[in-house]
């Protein structure tokens, strides 16, 4: 999604968007604890928002990337 925006190729973060959102939303209906659920349920909600641009959140992209990445380090453990 961030390569796409910084190559400000509209076609490719449209559609990075709507995949991240798509697979949030299947993570979201699995039979997870509540606390994971509320960290995917954030994160879409500010995803959403970058993607639509409406500025509620200041989140930087790069922000939310070392954030994701953080989680799948350690997952990987």
């Amino acid at each position: 999604m961030r390569l796409a925006r910084e190559g400000k190729n509209a076609q490719r973060l449209a559609g990075a968007g709507e995949r991240v959102l798509e697979l949030l939303d299947l993570s979201l209906t699995s039979d997870k604890t509540a606390p994971q659920l509320r960290e995917f349920a954030r994160l879409r909600e500010v995803l959403a928002d970058i993607i639509i641009e409406s500025g509620y959140y200041t989140v930087p992209l790069q922000m939310l990337e070392k954030y994701c990445l953080d989680f799948a380090l350690v997952a990987r453990k």
